[in-house]
């Protein structure tokens, strides 16, 4: 097999976010065709526990603690056992890949999302002076970005949306432009199994997840604020419980009543799936990807989401997931989901429709088309 080097900023493992699930996925299929040699850093020493899961798969890994350990492993990886192929996840990474002379044939690099641009629509929602330094750093990773997709023989994106974006930006790499579109592990997120209940009560459970970027971050602070007082009117006993990553800007929306932060770091997220009465995605501003509600659906939950969190998904609004756009139309769509109108059947059709059409077969066949050139 040949040897393939694998750069990405976070230790892929466990993938229980949308970054480390999209990573591992990668990591793991390149692995089943290549010796893959993983370098990736360090966030918290707790991480470092993931090790053995990673040797296993992997010809061999280094997880650098600091960054600059990064650069000489690259090194001497390179010169030991001159891989063919590189994958760098991020720009930051991508620049730590070798340059033309080194024995490389083909570097691909997965951007995810066109990172400029969303620093543009910060821009566009701060007042002056720091709308304008928003707009500065704008410029600045788009021509990071473009730099980068020069450089690399291929440049992915995770939606088309995101891909069709950055051909217009960078007009001069287009024909190298492609996307990986995000998929779901049916096998892993499967509701055949039994899980233990993560709730304290017998109240039910309305469970957001996947706040891990700005977007969720706003899409969560507006259920808290706009659609939560409206469903608490009609005096509906659930609880909302955020679950993920914990960030300063989560806690402060825990002061309501009967909404709960959930443990900052949860290695797996099936069991507060399963026994959720409902799962909200509430994105408002384009993201990367609908990993949340994919999983949700997975695991045959039935689902309230905004159209932004669907996008680019084959799913049928009203029969295999209940789609509201504005506040008062969430609030309604939720309160018919935890009444348990049709709610269960939704869930199972949503199932249905995500094995048969939203596996990572098809993601990561543009994954290889990009290494074969």
């Amino acid at each position: 097999m040949p040897d393939l080097l694998f750069l990405c900023r976070r230790v892929p493992y466990p993938p229980n976010r949308g970054d480390r699930i999209r990573t591992w996925h990668m990591l793991r299929h390149l692995a089943r065709r290549h010796r893959v040699f993983l370098g990736c850093m360090v966030e918290t020493p707790g991480e470092r526990r993931w090790a053995g899961e990673l040797t296993q798969l992997c010809a061999g890994t280094h997880l650098a603690e600091p960054p600059r350990h990064l650069g000489p492993w690259i090194a001497e990886t390179v010169a030991a056992h001159r891989p063919s192929h590189a994958v760098a996840v991020s720009t930051e990474m991508a620049a730590l890949v070798p340059a033309e002379a080194a024995p490389l044939r083909r570097r691909v690099v997965d951007m995810v999302q066109v990172e400029s641009a969303r620093r543009r629509e910060d821009a566009a929602r701060r007042r002056w002076p720091f709308s304008l330094a928003h707009r500065r750093a704008a410029h600045r990773l788009l021509d990071i970005e473009r730099r980068t997709a020069q450089r690399f023989d291929a440049s992915l994106f995770a939606s088309a949306r995101e891909a069709a974006l950055f051909r217009a930006l960078a007009p001069e790499c287009a024909g190298r432009v492609a996307h990986v579109e995000h998929g779901v592990d049916t096998e892993y997120f499967s509701p055949a199994r039994d899980y233990p209940n993560p709730f304290p009560n017998d109240r039910k459970a309305i469970v957001l997840a996947g706040v891990e970027d700005g977007a969720g971050l706003d899409g969560a602070e507006w259920f808290v604020r706009e659609v939560l007082p409206v469903l608490r009117a009609r005096r509906l006993a659930a609880d909302l419980w955020i679950v993920g990553t914990d960030q300063p800007a989560l806690r402060r929306l825990v002061d309501p009543p009967g909404v709960t932060l959930a443990a900052a770091h949860v290695d797996d997220l099936r069991p507060y799936l399963a026994h959720a009465a409902v799962v909200v995605a509430p994105l408002r501003r384009p993201a990367v990807g609908a990993c949340m509600a994919l999983e949700a659906m997975a695991m045959a939950r039935p689902v309230v989401a905004t159209p932004l969190a669907l996008e680019g998904l084959t799913i049928a609004a009203g029969r295999e997931v209940a789609e509201a756009r504005d506040a008062g139309g969430f609030a309604l769509a939720l309160a018919a989901a935890l009444s348990g109108r049709g709610a269960e059947a939704m869930g199972v059709r949503a199932r249905e429709r995500v094995v048969a059409e939203h596996g990572w077969r098809a993601g990561l066949a543009r994954l290889d088309a990009a290494l074969e050139g």
